[in-house]
């Protein structure tokens, strides 16, 4: 189940049109995800697939995770005609990604509780995802332009740059 929620305005002020909004989007849906589920076999080199001698690493243990992700965004741009054939974009957006260290919050969670998946004996650094922290400051700029030669109705050149920026691995 994917909620959103999002909202838009745009002010148009002689010769520039300010365009800002936000949204929020709450993602909460079970997933399959447990690393080497399937089994994963590693070949010490060409000789070892050929001898068949290979380590396998297999994973036991609950596969479905309850997936909540809780997102916001937040924009502001302006389109300024400079000219009838000339037109600028400039804008800034950000990104908030909230659930960016669930598995690591599960597989500690796994790893201390009463029925561990790895040995104990291991240090939790081998055995749990590590921890990311948390960037609030994901500002992700955006420029662009439209050119019309004058006399070329029929020609618009554009071009434009931003920064996107992904969430870390869960």
């Amino acid at each position: 189940k994917d909620t959103q929620i999002q909202d838009n305005f745009t002010l148009s002020l002689g010769n520039h049109a300010v365009s800002l909004g936000g949204a929020f989007e709450y993602q909460n849906s079970p997933n399959v995800f447990l690393p080497n589920i399937s089994g994963g076999y590693t070949f010490n080199g060409f000789n070892g697939l050929l001898q068949d001698a290979a380590t396998l690493a297999l994973a036991a243990g609950n596969a479905n995770i309850h997936f909540t992700e809780p997102d916001w965004a937040a924009y502001i741009q302006d389109d300024w005609k400079v000219t009838p054939e000339l037109t600028l974009n400039m804008g800034v957006r950000w990104e908030y990604f909230s659930s960016i260290n669930q598995l690591h919050s599960i597989s500690l969670a796994n790893q201390t509780g009463s029925a561990p998946l790895w040995s104990t004996a291991l240090p939790l650094s081998a055995t749990t995802f590590p921890q990311i922290a948390q960037d609030y400051k994901h500002f992700e700029p955006r420029l662009g332009f439209a050119y019309s030669p004058s006399g070329m109705k029929s020609l618009v050149v554009r071009g434009g740059y931003s920064v996107n920026i992904s969430p870390a691995y869960y």
